[in-house]
């Protein structure tokens, strides 16, 4: 087993002056780290209604949406011993309707977000 760590084996393999001019700008982010930990401002900590920010709300009010279809599928499969093949039927395809408008929902989210973040992983590579 190789116990030299990568950091160790890529400082062994750097010339001398590299490896001034690492030392150097590591001592100098070492520096500016202490610096900002000792400077830095604390802040009271926030009630929990108060961080909630528009991401938080919007998965709060998705995660509203899943339990309801949830517990509407739940309500169905509980009560299917005393309803009768109409009622059922009209359960199960309102639970069905429910849940593909709940899926049909979430794609469009995920593929909004994926290709937000597509969007900036480009913008990111161009710059």
């Amino acid at each position: 087993m190789n116990t030299i760590s990568p950091l160790m084996q890529a400082q062994h393999m750097l010339s001398p002056s590299a490896e001034q001019a690492f030392s150097q700008v590591t001592k100098s982010q070492g520096d500016t780290f202490q610096n900002m930990a000792q400077n830095s401002r604390m802040t009271a900590p926030e009630a929990p209604g108060q961080t909630e920010n528009v991401v938080s709300q919007l998965a709060q009010a998705e995660d509203t949406q899943i339990q309801s279809a949830s517990n509407d599928a739940l309500f169905v499969m509980q009560q299917m011993p005393y309803m009768s093949v109409q009622q059922l039927s009209a359960a199960s395809m309102q639970v069905q309707v429910e849940m593909g408008s709940l899926t049909a929902d979430l794609q469009a989210k995920m593929s909004v977000a994926t290709s937000t973040k597509d969007s900036i992983e480009t913008l990111m590579k161009n710059q």
